[in-house]
């Protein structure tokens, strides 16, 4: 679920708005009004967004909804110790796949009865 300071989507003016309701109406939830706030309901897909752009475009203006956090990259939220360990377990991933294939580890990976290979 979004959490209301983790938003994504936020409406800037509400008096330059023209009550168009493209946002409201290429909305997925059911009686969203991104106008009225933040909404728990919200899944952040960014439809309101792009219709409002899209008409405040052809009007010379500029969109009225946009993006809270327009630097948001999931590689940031990961911390240097996290990255170590993502670097540490993927090593030793590609060594034990290395080992496995070059040893003779795959040679007991037969049938029992070898009547039926």
């Amino acid at each position: 679920m979004p959490q209301e300071e983790k938003q994504t989507f936020e409406f800037l003016d509400k008096n330059s708005c023209i009550d168009c309701d493209k946002c409201v109406k290429v909305c997925p939830i059911d009686d969203l009004d991104i106008k009225a706030g933040f909404d728990m309901r919200c899944v952040q897909c960014g439809l309101c967004e792009s219709a409002c752009e899209s008409v405040m475009t052809k009007l010379n203006k500029t969109s009225l909804i946009s993006k809270k956090f327009k630097d948001r990259n999931i590689l940031k939220s990961f911390s240097k110790k996290g990255y170590i360990l993502g670097i540490i377990v993927f090593i030793v991933m590609i060594i034990s796949i290395i080992y496995i294939l070059d040893s003779s580890n795959l040679d007991n990976c037969y049938f029992v009865n070898k009547n039926l290979y």
